[in-house]
């Protein structure tokens, strides 16, 4: 009979996902209308709509995804997130424990999520220093040659992906759009979200209305790499709760198969009674919990910047 059950739980969660649809908003329309709070009216005033935990991951997840170039991966992320769903309430379920499939099946569904939001520090990482490169090269050629367009081409074979698109859109602007090279540089400083790329731009504008301002480019160039030095020893403290998250869950969980091993009488509670199956259920119910903190610890921070 629990069978069954589980597996129409998962068929309807999966359905709802697909289609997008939220069954707390479903719920709350078909039987009854929350009174507006103080903070909803707060985020109503301020254009953010009030979303729960799952609604906000999801919605990073898109972000992330949108941002690193892989826009057309997000249905498979959420198919992905419905499969192991199933797959963790499957194990549950053969457990013969209720409380424990719930938990596997939320920690399924969020453990695509959570890969995407840990790929966005090796993105940010790789955009930063391929930025740093780029600024250097195109500054070194503008200063030689004094054409901002020809020291692009000179060097765009060089500049890699994600900011090899920029400079390949300003190149698209002055020789399709706009011949101007003034216009054509302030339809691409906010393709990038970096106060020193924004920084850099504005100063090339000035170099463009005024030659004897090429020293400033190279003054933002030395305070670019700067940055990025102290951006990368700010990067090399964030895999560390992580990484101790996995050495303590470890130890934990290793301790598990031990003592079923050593004592038969503890393999019988643990799988077989309730108070076995509930302990079973917190200790996952921890092991996601940790894995949600050591994630939202890792997150990148940009440097000069608070945490988000």
């Amino acid at each position: 009979m629990i069978v069954p059950v589980f597996m129409a739980v998962a068929f309807c969660a999966g359905l709802f996902l697909l289609f997008e649809v939220n069954p707390a908003k479903l719920t709350k329309r078909l039987f009854h209308r929350r009174t507006p709070t103080l903070a909803d009216h707060l985020l109503a005033v301020r254009g953010i709509p009030r979303t729960n935990f799952l609604q906000s991951q999801f919605a990073r997840t898109d972000e992330i995804l949108r941002i690193t170039g892989r826009g057309e991966k997000i249905g498979r992320y959420k198919r992905l997130s419905v499969l192991f769903a199933v797959i963790g309430a499957g194990i549950g379920v053969a457990l013969l424990n209720p409380l424990l499939a719930v938990v596997l099946a939320l920690f399924g569904l969020l453990i695509p999520h959570f890969t995407v939001q840990m790929s966005l520090f090796h993105f940010q990482k790789e955009s930063r220093d391929e930025l740093f490169t780029a600024l250097s090269l195109v500054t070194s050629s503008y200063a030689r040659t004094g054409n901002l367009e020809w020291a692009v081409e000179e060097n765009i074979s060089h500049i890699h992906p994600p900011v090899e698109s920029v400079f390949a859109e300003f190149l698209r602007q002055c020789r399709v759009v706009d011949p101007s090279v003034s216009r054509a540089l302030t339809k691409v400083r906010g393709m990038v979200d970096q106060a020193i790329w924004r920084e850099w731009c504005d100063a090339m504008q000035l170099c463009i209305v005024n030659p004897a301002q090429k020293k400033m480019l190279h003054g933002i160039v030395e305070k670019c790499g700067r940055q990025n030095r102290a951006q990368n020893e700010l990067d090399s403290l964030l895999p560390r709760p992580l990484q101790q998250m996995f050495i303590v869950m470890a130890m934990a969980l290793s301790n598990i198969p031990v003592l079923c091993f050593l004592f038969g009488d503890f393999k019988t509670i643990l799988f077989q009674t309730i108070q076995g199956k509930c302990a079973l259920a917190v200790m996952a119910g921890a092991v996601l919990f940790s894995v949600y903190k050591a994630v939202h610890a890792a997150r990148p921070v940009t440097y000069g910047k608070a945490a988000a």
